[in-house]
């Protein structure tokens, strides 16, 4: 995306009011809780889970953003609200990601500007609303958070647990000069599972498939 003398992005749309919309989606503001009171993950914001992508665009304050929507198994680009996953461009690396699973939102990733927000500055933020992290370790090698993480990843995490939902903080490692977040994600482990088992079953069925095809073309051969 480019930016012109105006502010606009290639899109037309005016870059400052991008920056604005982006630094009120990803500013983490605590909630005022009582004594011992932990915030249940709903959602992210305003957009809930089970939300449609237009009720996500429309609770989170996204129009004027582009976006782009895609199908989960063929990464084919489809009808906005008939996609698995939509990735809101705020411009460069900064895509908000939100997936769905039969148009229900059930996976949200926040990114954040590089060397914005320390690591352990979003961790305390997090803590006071979701109290203390059931997970503080580094990424291992197959990208779940985990206390005995690899420690080649350079990435530290911090995992929240309430409900059926999760967050995740993922971050360069603390007093390093890439000791900066990098990305939350909020997640909403029932559907999150239910997308993940569906994607493994469109795996099988398309390898079956396959071998059938296969086999078909090898006997017209004989």
């Amino acid at each position: 995306m480019y930016i012109d003398a105006a502010g606009r992005g290639s899109g037309g749309v005016n870059m400052k009011y991008l920056k604005m919309v982006f630094i009120g989606l990803i500013f983490l503001s605590p909630s005022i809780l009582s004594a011992g009171e932990i915030s249940q993950i709903k959602g992210y914001k305003g957009a809930k889970w089970g939300m449609s992508p237009g009720q996500v665009k429309t609770a989170l304050n996204l129009k004027g953003v582009r976006e782009k929507s895609f199908e989960r198994y063929t990464f084919k680009e489809i009808p906005f609200e008939k996609s698995d996953y939509i990735g809101f461009d705020f411009g460069g690396p900064l895509i908000l990601g939100c997936w769905f699973y039969h148009g229900k939102l059930y996976h949200v990733k926040v990114p954040f500007y590089e060397s914005d927000q320390k690591t352990t500055d979003v961790r305390m933020a997090l803590g006071k609303k979701y109290g203390e992290p059931s997970i503080i370790g580094l990424k291992d090698i197959n990208g779940e958070c985990d206390i005995k993480g690899e420690p080649k990843t350079y990435t530290e995490c911090a995992v929240w647990n309430t409900g059926d939902s999760r967050v995740t903080l993922w971050g360069g490692l603390t007093g390093m000069s890439n000791g900066y977040a990098q990305k939350i994600d909020y997640e909403n482990l029932t559907l999150s599972q239910k997308a993940k088992d569906a994607e493994e079953l469109k795996k099988k069925k398309d390898g079956e498939e396959y071998k059938r095809e296969k086999a078909k073309e090898l006997n017209e051969q004989l």
